[in-house]
């Protein structure tokens, strides 16, 4: 009752899913919660459910959801069968690729599992035929091929007669082939040949207005000549290429005499796009899943547009376009670049492309365009290398791999770049006196003609990046981040309880070392631990100091001693991982030995990791927005918080924000949670527009505090109160008491000031367990 008033007002009107929704309790049950989609498709699933009675559900994808019907004796396999099936109601897209078991007491409580899957085509318009009670389609999948039809019984059940048909004398299901209402751009020929307009590589998206920012597709980026009668495609080296249906997809798709610019994909099961899978494709001429993902047009119907600003020939190009299962135009985002960098990274993307809207389309290498990769961190073991060809003293790749189940060095591939010219030298002798005859991967790595291969004893790590696995399973794009300490082979564990080199500076601001951050830990341990112990971690590691790259990790890497623990957790591909936990300051400090700086705990422990026990509410300014204001802000939060029954504390992030942070009996589970606090958040946006906002949205955030509510999401993690940041200075994101905050700079503590307060017994939080409260009823 409580949750349904705060949601309630933020709520503006029902969606298609609300009957869905209302059946499920989403703090309980993994099926998703789903949105209603922008992009038309053409799903066609059917899912067999071992529920009270083992039954199949069909799932046909139309505006944004799946219409479903539950079929209790399977699906027609023959031409003449007729299966009852009885309509429910509508489901999220994402429930197309759900698979699992509905916990016991929930709706629909049971095993389900992917029966079938592939696209259906409607002969007619859809909505039509819902209404009059007769939908005809043809399905293409796994199972299911051929004409079908759906027919309504006169039944206040809303039952249907799921039938196959013989294939009719009839057109196949198409669709118009669309034509730009009004021509741009200057006529003329289309040339036989064009090159693409590239992309330069960045670190970062840029901030500045003018700029639209699309998802970097993981595949091959070709450009589509569409004729008359067919589409030819081409690489960006101008050699031709074809792939099963998909000339005819586009040659329906757009109008004929263009050019359209794109990228050939094949998603995986989660909707991501995964180029080992288009390979993989190409390598046994099974093509039939590529699709086609179109964001641009230098020749549009006989019209040369190259010449007009971006935004102009997307917008051309999605009014010519006519979208089909294997046909999509590349949506894009308008504000800041970061937070869909930040969103894409989650999801598991390559990356995002950031584009100047006022770009002409240009043959080269442009710094209109740029890309921005999601690269992953990853822990490997050095098994052999390669020397420079002009040097034989300096390592030109080092060969990776790490240990099986199977306890064999398996080989993850080269890493070749990452290198100063330092490191490459150094390298060299320390690897040198390691060398050995034989190869430690099992199996070895061919022999390489271009390049001899020096083997050497797996004893030391190095700290990678990559972009992703091929097909083969080895490393693609991968970038050297570091070289960690010697592996000792007799005792690992032992070997890893002492800080090694304690005395680099890790800051170059304050001069601060390795072995200081430890110290630090060690000694503020009493503090931090009654916050971090139990709980699965976020680790922010930077193993050669904060002034070089950082990362995040969340799961367990080779060489932790046993005082740092592990949980198996599933994620959203429900396979489970090793994420770490500490409860003892052994633990603690052994962290500090791999490099990390920051430490960022779960909302909840690992003994009941489905229900938070803390809630925060970040508050976080825009860059024009005095510490003042935040200040209020975090009042104003915390007044509210206490209107409805909740006794909150605060600590400060150091740096520009405020975290108040709410104390509660864990009684709801994640999704729950989750939806409260993003009512709260959204309401205070509602009532108060003009000093709040409630999304990531930097081009609407000018003046105002973001009330962020996604640290309260299954998974999501801020920053432990007493933990560093990875900052110049290395500055504390320090507990304070509602008295003295509005006495504190932005920034929180030193490390010098912290320790200074735990000398005297000062510990803001001290009564932390005093503030915590049960969910108003």
């Amino acid at each position: 009752m409580f949750l349904g008033k705060i949601i309630g007002v933020v709520t503006q009107k029902a969606d298609k899913l609300n009957r869905y929704r209302e059946k499920r309790k989403f703090d309980i049950t993994s099926e998703p919660e789903g949105t209603v989609a922008a992009e038309a498709g053409r799903i066609f699933v059917v899912q067999e459910h071992h529920a009270r009675r083992l039954h199949w559900d069909l799932r046909l994808e139309h505006n944004g959801v799946l219409l479903s019907w539950a079929v209790p004796k399977g699906p027609p396999e023959k031409i003449g069968d007729r299966k009852l099936a009885v309509h429910v109601e509508d489901h999220p897209i994402e429930y197309a690729s759900f698979q699992g078991e509905i916990p016991a007491g929930q709706y629909g409580a049971g095993t389900v599992s992917r029966w079938d899957r592939g696209t259906w085509e409607p002969y007619g318009d859809v909505d039509t035929q819902l209404e009059e009670g007769k939908i005809e389609f043809r399905i293409d999948a796994q199972r299911l091929k051929g004409d079908y039809v759906l027919v309504r019984l006169e039944s206040e059940k809303d039952e249907w007669l799921w039938m196959k048909m013989k294939a009719k004398s009839r057109p196949q299901p198409t669709r118009e082939r669309p034509s730009v209402v009004e021509p741009i751009g200057t006529p003329g020929a289309v040339p036989q040949e064009l090159a693409p307009m590239l992309c330069s590589p960045a670190t970062a998206p840029p901030t500045a207005d003018g700029w639209l920012h699309e998802i970097k597709w993981d595949g091959y980026r070709i450009l589509a000549w569409v004729g008359e009668d067919d589409t030819e495609f081409k690489t960006r080296n101008g050699l031709a290429i074809r792939f099963s249906g998909l000339e005819k997809a586009m040659t329906q798709a757009f109008p004929p005499n263009s050019v359209i610019d794109g990228e050939v994909v094949v998603f995986d099961e989660k909707g991501v796009s995964r180029f080992p899978l288009l390979q993989q494709a190409l390598r046994t001429s099974k093509t039939g899943s590529a699709v086609f993902i179109a964001f641009d047009c230098p020749f549009l119907q006989g019209n040369d547009l190259r010449s007009l600003p971006l935004g102009v020939r997307k917008d051309a190009l999605s009014k010519a376009c006519s979208t089909q299962p294997r046909v999509r135009l590349s949506d894009h985002h308008a504000g800041p670049g970061k937070a869909l960098l930040e969103t894409a990274c989650r999801a598991g993307l390559e990356g995002i492309v950031s584009k100047r809207a006022d770009s002409a389309y240009q043959s080269v290498r442009s710094k209109n365009w740029i890309k921005v990769r999601c690269e992953k961190p990853l822990e490997v073991v050095i098994g052999g290398f390669t020397l420079m060809s002009d040097a034989d003293d300096r390592i030109g790749a080092i060969l990776v791999g790490d240990k099986g189940a199977d306890e064999k060095l398996h080989y993850y591939g080269r890493v070749g770049t990452g290198f100063s010219d330092g490191l490459r030298h150094d390298l060299f002798r320390q690897l040198k006196a390691l060398q050995v005859d034989t190869s430690p991967f099992e199996p070895a790595p061919p022999r390489d003609p271009r390049a001899k291969l020096f083997w050497v004893s797996p004893e030391v790590r190095a700290s990678i990046q990559f972009l992703d696995w091929s097909a083969d399973g080895l490393l693609r794009q991968a970038k050297l981040l570091g070289i960690r300490e010697t592996i000792r082979a007799e005792s690992p564990s032992k070997s890893m309880s002492k800080i090694t080199n304690p005395g680099r500076v890790v800051d170059r601001a304050s001069g601060l070392t390795k072995g200081e951050v430890a110290a630090y830990y060690h000694e503020i341990a009493p503090l931090l631990l009654p916050h971090l112990a139990n709980r699965p971690l976020s680790l922010l590691r930077c193993p050669e100091g904060v002034d070089s790259e950082c990362f995040f990790q969340k799961h367990r890497m080779q060489g932790l001693p046993d005082s740092v623990h592990s949980i198996e957790v599933k994620e959203d591909n429900e396979k489970g991982a090793p994420y770490v936990y500490v409860d003892s300051t052994e633990g603690l400090v052994a962290l500090i030995q791999f490099g990390v700086i920051e430490i960022h705990p779960w909302g909840s422990h690992v003994d009941d990791l489905e229900r938070p026990d803390i809630l925060i509410f970040d508050l976080d300014p825009a860059d024009d927005v005095p510490w003042a204001t935040v200040v209020d802000a975090a009042f104003h939060v915390r007044d509210l918080l206490v209107g409805l029954g909740f006794d909150p504390v605060t600590k400060v992030t150091g740096g520009k924000g405020i975290h108040v942070v709410v104390p509660v009996h864990p009684a709801l589970g994640w999704t729950a949670a989750k939806r409260f606090c993003e009512a709260f958040a959204k309401n205070m946006a509602i009532r108060d527009p003009k000093r709040y906002i409630a999304k990531v949205s930097k081009a609407e955030r000018q003046g105002k505090v973001l009330i962020d509510y996604l640290r309260n999401g299954r998974g999501a993690t801020a920053v432990a109160p007493y933990s560093l940041r990875a900052r110049p200075t290395l500055p504390v994101a320090v507990p304070v008491s509602w008295d003295d905050l509005a006495g504190l700079a932005p920034g929180g503590k030193t490390i010098a000031q912290v320790i200074g307060d735990a000398a005297k017994g000062i510990d803001a939080w001290a009564d932390f367990e005093d503030h915590r409260r049960k969910w108003p009823g």
